[in-house]
């Protein structure tokens, strides 16, 4: 890692470091960061920047503190690739992220013309194309481990929802305020629903075991012949139900 100091006054500084197995030219994100005028705090920023877009850390940017700092939490650095500050500058869409992006662009064709003005050695050839693989690799590697996880938190975030459209009997009773059902009569009812229809299970926050699920449709129907014989039933005289906890 070198240090933060570069070597051009141009429009925005551009630093030797090295990401992955190259050694590149890169731009220190908190330059970038004031040339653009981004309103929201640096790191706010770039981090839903980097989360947004899916950059990978040691090949499109890396992180730099000062670890020799007396500040127990020294600021942090971010030196990104000329193609990911060339990205981050288009994405803003103002006048300030157009300039930066055809800035970005000429620099690298100073680069390719400076990596042109000599032939190439066989060997050379060879690592430059070595370089070249190792970072789609890189770069395809992290795009799936990123995909998998987003793919692990959505299917957590699926298995804590409950099953749609369905209902615990309990809850439909109160949604249409239906008078409270002795246990006999809501064991009967349970019963019923199963004999209509095959239950989901889900366990919902603070239970300690799955609760039954069932459609509405099936919920209805079972309540109607379930209390059809009660002659005692009375909406009026009888107590309600109350959501647990």
């Amino acid at each position: 890692m070198t240090t933060n100091k570069h070597t051009t006054t141009d429009l925005i500084p551009l630093i030797p470091q090295t990401i992955g197995a190259q050694d590149i030219q890169t731009v220190n994100a908190r330059d970038l960061y004031v040339f653009l005028g981004i309103k929201q705090r640096f790191n706010d920023w770039i981090t839903k920047r980097i989360e947004q877009y899916g950059f990978a850390q040691d090949i499109d940017f890396i992180r730099y503190y000062d670890s020799s700092s007396e500040n127990p939490n020294p600021p942090i650095d971010y030196f990104l690739s000329i193609d990911m500050a060339k990205e981050l500058s288009m994405v803003e869409r103002t006048a300030k992220g157009k300039e930066a992006r055809l800035w970005f662009l000429e620099c690298e064709r100073k680069v390719l013309e400076r990596s042109t003005t000599r032939v190439l050695t066989t060997a050379e050839m060879f690592l430059a194309q070595a370089h070249i693989n190792i970072e789609l690799e890189q770069r395809t590697a992290a795009i799936e481990a990123r995909q998998e996880e987003q793919a692990l938190q959505l299917a957590a975030l699926t298995e804590r929802q409950p099953p749609v459209g369905k209902f615990r009997i309990e809850d439909w009773l109160r949604r249409h305020h239906k008078p409270f059902l002795p246990k006999t009569v809501l064991s009967n009812l349970r019963a019923i629903c199963k004999s209509l229809e095959a239950p989901e299970e889900f366990r919902p926050d603070g239970y300690e075991h799955p609760c039954l699920y069932f459609s509405p449709y099936t919920i209805a129907a079972a309540y109607d012949q379930a209390t059809r014989q009660l002659s005692f039933f009375s909406r009026e005289a009888a107590p309600g139900y109350h959501r647990r906890g």
